[in-house]
């Protein structure tokens, strides 16, 4: 036997009412989203705060919690360790070294480039 879609008791009493969802607070990360919900906006509980979403046709037979992240996105800096990136120092070109962190893999990249480029000039005028 097939089973229905899960939608909280709350939303049900709305729905059947007629009544907007508009800027509605929903802590029913579990409900699926009905397609008499569409064109309203809802905020949806991601555990920490209130997340607003508005519903369209696409977002319709998925769960509420599916567009309320409850983790936070990390940051990766270029190097791939922690969420620092590496800044150079003042008046230093962006080729240059910073101190003991190095230099930045994408510098080194152009850096040979354009000394390549250069030789490439000097032989061309030589």
């Amino acid at each position: 036997m097939w089973k229905g879609p899960f939608v909280d008791a709350f939303l049900l009493k709305l729905k059947n009412k007629g009544a907007p969802l508009n800027n509605r607070k929903i802590w029913s990360r579990r409900s699926v989203i009905l397609a008499e919900f569409l064109n309203s906006t809802v905020r949806i509980y991601n555990g920490n705060s209130f997340v607003r979403c508005k519903i369209t046709e696409a977002k319709v037979g998925h769960k509420f919690g599916e567009f309320a992240l409850t983790r936070r996105r990390k940051f990766r800096g270029s190097d791939g360790k922690g969420g620092k990136t590496k800044t150079l120092k003042k008046g230093a070109s962006k080729w240059e070294e910073r101190g003991d962190m190095g230099v930045r893999l994408e510098y080194c990249k152009r850096r040979s480039v354009d000394e390549f480029l250069q030789q490439f000039k000097r032989c061309m005028i030589l």
